[in-house]
């Protein structure tokens, strides 16, 4: 025991002692132990930091991986969705597919149907061709008349050149002759002016002679005693101004007796009587009618009317007397 206490002392005490023993007692593996601990510590420690920093980049890969899954989660949502529409129209495209279908039927029957008129048609379009032969054959004889027609209307233009030569004269003969006419009418007018003028005289002074066939004891008013008659009209309010000026253009003015009663007429004399004779009279009737009590006809009277404008009178209510003879309007004729 006291052997086993020294030799502990003296391990405790001398390090070379110490040392020898651990050299003698121990191999060299285990000499070598805390050296190979401490190299695997240092391996130790390289590994954790190759360790942290590959947890590092994985921890941030798995971010940006789990970004990318919500991502792709939501995309795949997105095409969820797309895949519901397309199936949606898929199931549209169907129906229309088997409509198309249906419609192809009825088209290729409709084909067919076509085809025979086709078939129709190629047998009318050959018969139309042997037609059309026959008509280039009748073509090429009207060519032949129309060369011949051709040369007739060659010679029927030199005919009408020749006739037009003579019509560019007669025009020039007619326009003289117009110019004649034109300064003859004038003459006319003139002439018959004055003979309006004669007659109205004539009127006048014998107005028993010309309207005896519608009045007794017809006679001109004129001068005072009409000039008294319109100034009454005028002063009472009957007619204005105006209206007494166009009583006064009036040619001859007649009072006498018919069936017992007093009757006026306005007459408006012209050699060829006309309807605007016709339309005065008529006027400066109504406007006579406003200064006097009694009835007042109107009259158109003259050597020529023709016999329209003579009907057109009666029609209207009008007397004519023409060259000395009375025509009284239908509504008149019973009395006379």
């Amino acid at each position: 025991m006291k052997l086993k206490k020294d030799f502990l002392e003296l391990l405790r005490t001398d390090p070379e002692f110490y040392e020898e023993v651990r050299r003698t007692v121990l191999t060299d593996e285990i000499l070598n132990l805390p050296a190979l601990v401490r190299e695997l510590a240092q391996v130790v420690r390289e590994s954790a930091e190759r360790t942290d920093r590959q947890i590092a980049q994985l921890t941030e890969n798995m971010g940006a991986l789990t970004a990318r899954v919500d991502q792709l989660t939501e995309d795949v949502r997105q095409l969820t969705g797309r895949v519901d529409q397309l199936t949606e129209n898929m199931l549209a495209l169907t129906a229309r597919v088997d409509q198309l279908t249906e419609d192809v039927r009825a088209l290729t029957a409709r084909v067919d149907q076509l085809t025979e008129h086709m078939q129709t048609l190629t047998a009318r379009v050959d018969q139309l061709t042997e037609d059309v032969r026959a008509l280039t054959a009748r073509v090429d004889r009207l060519t032949e008349d129309v060369r011949a027609l051709t040369a007739r209307v060659d010679q029927l233009t030199e005919d009408v050149r020749a006739l037009t030569a003579r019509v560019d004269q007669l025009t020039e003969d007619v326009r003289q002759l117009t110019l004649q006419v034109s300064r003859l009418a004038g003459q006319v007018g003139r002439l018959s002016g004055e003979v309006g003028g004669l007659l109205e005289i004539k009127y006048r002074q014998h107005p028993y002679g010309y309207f005896g066939g519608i009045l007794r004891r017809a006679r001109w008013v004129a001068g005072d005693e009409l000039e008294d008659l319109l100034e009454s009209a005028v002063q009472m309010g009957r007619l204005t101004a105006k209206e007494i000026q166009v009583l006064r253009m009036t040619d001859v003015i007649v009072r006498g007796l018919r069936e017992g009663r007093t009757v006026w007429l306005t007459v408006e004399v012209s050699g060829t009587i006309d309807r605007d004779d016709i339309q005065r009279a008529l006027e400066r009737a109504a406007l006579l009618a406003r200064c006097v009590p009694d009835e007042v006809l109107p009259v158109v009277a003259g050597i020529n009317c023709p016999e329209e404008v003579r009907e057109g009178a009666l029609r209207v209510g009008v007397w004519v007397v023409q060259d000395g003879q009375v025509f009284a309007p239908a509504s008149q004729e019973a009395n006379r």
